[in-house]
């Protein structure tokens, strides 16, 4: 009875996956990650009251991206997969997304062309709800530091060392 009990079970929990994919609950990637198309704040694990923020005062082209306490009027950002296990970070701005200055190391708000600087991979660190956003062009992945002025938090990219909580990020809704 108890091996009964358990296929059926198994069957309706695998029954709810395809409903949820095929009603658009949930898109299944081919990368294995979860993460739904939409509009998502980017939270810094080791900062959870800052996200990443844009200053509407410095709309151009390659104006940095940087980490404002959530008293700030947080802004969302729309997270799309594009192909094969990589994502853009699109701004409210129009037409504008996340991506990796010519520096190869500032984190800057460009216009979208989709270029490989603009292209991001979202992997999971060691299976917890931490997230890396590394870049396709670069190969290296976002992190917060303070700014040269110590005031404030910005977005570069670099490489993780091991158990580096400044490249872990959060998405939250």
């Amino acid at each position: 009875m108890k091996k009964v009990i358990k296929s059926c079970i198994k069957w309706l929990a695998f029954a709810a996956v395809v409903a949820a994919v095929v009603f658009k609950l949930v898109d299944m990637h081919r990368d294995g990650m979860i993460v739904r198309d939409g509009w998502k704040y980017i939270v810094p694990n080791q900062r959870l009251n800052f996200k990443m923020y844009i200053d509407p005062q410095d709309i151009r082209q390659d104006a940095p991206v940087y980490l404002k306490s959530t008293g700030d009027n947080p802004q969302a950002y729309y997270i799309t997969h594009l192909e094969d296990g990589e994502y853009g970070i699109l701004t409210w701005c129009e037409n504008t997304c996340i991506a990796v200055a010519d520096d190869n190391e500032s984190v800057v708000l460009q216009s979208n062309t989709g270029m490989d600087n603009q292209r991001w991979t979202i992997s999971r660190y060691e299976h917890s709800q931490r997230l890396i956003f590394t870049n396709v062009a670069t190969g290296k992945s976002m992190y917060m530091k303070k700014s040269d002025d110590g005031n404030s938090y910005i977005l570069c990219v670099g490489y993780p060392g091991k158990d580096d909580s400044s490249f872990w990020m959060e998405l939250r809704q």
